[in-house]
């Protein structure tokens, strides 16, 4: 009875040791799996001069192949929104017109190629003559063609940024977050878009 006993307790130890250590095997190549879609992403923000951020996804929905091709399409757009705006920035034209002070609330969609029709910016400001100032009341809207994609965006506590440029004649809105297409996420992904003085 005793011999019997003992070998319960072995033969059950040993199936809780063999538990433990394919769950740790297990956590390891699941670990070494998502380094090489961090890897990825480093190779990605490198070529591209970005510094998009890593977010945890599920590997086993996800291919080394389908995370390359969602995240290289959005470096692709987030470099030429960088390019934009820095043009942008560099312009500057010191004509004013002074007239009638007004209000305007006025949507638009974001800059970037491929998602201008899955993002709205919408912002309400003042503006006098041609000079705008006061932006508030600002909020980024999913289309419905965003929501039948399975497309999103999680804005980061703080955003968005307003800035004022062309002498008054212009109020940039940016927001960083996290963009998410199907099952892959990227983080430090920015929203864009300008409002004028002759926006209606």
């Amino acid at each position: 009875m005793k011999f019997l006993k003992k070998m319960k307790i072995l033969v059950a130890a040993i199936g809780i040791m063999g538990i433990v250590f394919s769950s740790v095997d297990f956590s390891a190549r699941a670990s070494g799996t998502e380094n090489k879609y961090k890897e990825t992403l480093e190779e990605i923000n490198e070529t591209y001069d970005l510094d998009l951020e890593y977010c945890p996804i599920d590997t086993s929905k996800v291919s080394i192949e389908e995370y390359r091709n969602v995240v290289e399409q959005v470096a692709i757009q987030q470099r030429d929104l960088k390019e934009m705006i820095e043009k942008r920035a560099s312009q500057d034209n010191s004509n004013r017109l002074i007239s009638t002070r007004e209000t305007k609330t006025v949507t638009k969609s974001v800059w970037q190629d491929g998602l201008s029709g899955s993002f709205k910016i919408t912002a309400t400001y003042d503006v006098n003559g041609m000079i705008i100032s006061n932006p508030r009341d600002i909020s980024y809207h999913r289309t419905p063609s965003a929501i039948i994609l399975g497309i999103n965006y999680s804005p980061y506590p703080g955003y968005p940024t307003t800035n004022i440029l062309d002498t008054g004649r212009t109020l940039s809105v940016t927001y960083y977050g996290v963009y998410t297409a199907g099952n892959t996420s990227v983080g430090n992904t920015m929203l864009y878009t300008e409002f004028y003085y002759s926006d209606n």
